[in-house]
């Protein structure tokens, strides 16, 4: 028992100094490096500088820095993809710009609102001509005076009266409930 002891240990330091057994050969050939996601913003920085630029973006992905990826995008002209992408890991200010930059101002506002800027997304749908849903995000904020004229511009005078009413404008509350009565409401 001994002997066999002896021999097994030998095996084994003489295994280690010419190299390990199989399995060890084996697990050696199919280890693969670990990389960091440091290590590849700083691989995705290189090659942004050498000009691959969608190479590069797809390693900040993978690292995980998706401002720095969208950022790439928008400079191949893809900003669409960049916005998206700002979106989908909740990024939603970010993204909300590269909306703007597009003019697609109802994706803007969407993204505003996900991330509780209701003034920023009142503004968006402003700008997308969609002024009913502007003021609507106007009096989650409290600027119902602005929601009261919003909503006076397109004929809802009910709601707009009430506003008016509601934030102090009773000037404006009268005109608007005189203009009610003369269409018979």
């Amino acid at each position: 028992v001994v002997a066999i002891f002896l021999l097994k240990w030998l095996y084994n330091i003489l295994a280690g100094i010419f190299g390990g057994n199989a399995q060890l050969k084996e697990y050696r050939a199919h280890h693969q490096e670990t990389v960091t996601p440091h290590e590849l913003a700083q691989q995705a920085f290189e090659l942004h500088k050498q000009g691959h630029g969608r190479e590069a973006a797809d390693l900040y992905v993978r690292a995980g820095d998706h401002l720095a990826a969208a950022t790439v995008y928008a400079k191949l002209g893809e900003k669409v993809h960049a916005a998206k992408l700002l979106e989908q890991n909740h990024l939603y200010m970010d993204a909300a710009k590269f909306y703007e930059q597009i003019k697609q101002f109802k994706d803007a506002a969407r993204c505003c609102a996900l991330d509780g800027h209701y003034a920023e997304a009142a503004e968006a749908l402003l700008k997308s001509g969609d002024e009913i849903e502007a003021a609507k995000n106007f009096e989650q904020v409290g600027e119902s005076g602005r929601a009261a004229d919003l909503y006076a511009k397109n004929g809802l005078l009910q709601k707009a009266a009430e506003l008016y009413a509601a934030c102090g404008q009773k000037d404006k509350a009268a005109q608007t409930l005189a203009a009610l009565v003369k269409q018979g409401i």
